[in-house]
């Protein structure tokens, strides 16, 4: 195999890249304060947009570094980060309906997008847990 899991890091053996997959955490903080502010009844939408911005370029790594692991890692590990990819893609279109909503000033559908945004985060929060003891598994460090 060409590559290792080690601690937060997935390692390319044979380029010697390394992919930070400890971004998944600044990522949730990121998506977390999205979410919070798209709660507000008045929110303030340069602070969405940045707070988008931002959420977009964590949201980017993090995907980039699945996809490595999806194609490179062990079978197991695979699998959890394709859940962790598709988990977090499901999240983002709803967060990205709810945001181009605020824009438009409507809110038919606030209520019944937030409380889905709130159901997949929970279920990406549950494939980031998967992830991280899979990824313990692999390096002989299961937690």
């Amino acid at each position: 195999m060409a590559a290792a899991v080690l601690s937060n890091s997935y390692v390319d053996r044979t380029g010697g890249d390394e992919v930070d997959l400890g971004r998944v955490h600044d990522r949730d903080v990121a998506m977390d304060a999205v979410l919070d502010a798209l709660r507000s009844d008045q929110p303030n939408l340069a602070d969405i947009d940045e707070k988008i911005g931002r959420f977009i370029t964590l949201a980017r790594g993090v995907h980039r570094a699945c996809e490595v692991v999806i194609l490179e890692g062990p079978a197991p590990l695979s699998e959890v980060a394709e859940r962790v990819t598709n988990a977090s893609s499901d999240l983002s279109y709803v967060m990205r309906r709810l945001v181009e909503n605020a824009h438009r000033g409507d809110t038919t559908r606030k209520a019944e997008d937030t409380a889905l945004a709130a159901e997949r985060e929970r279920t990406l929060y549950q494939a980031v847990k998967d992830f991280r003891l899979a990824a313990s598994s692999v390096i002989g460090r299961a937690t």
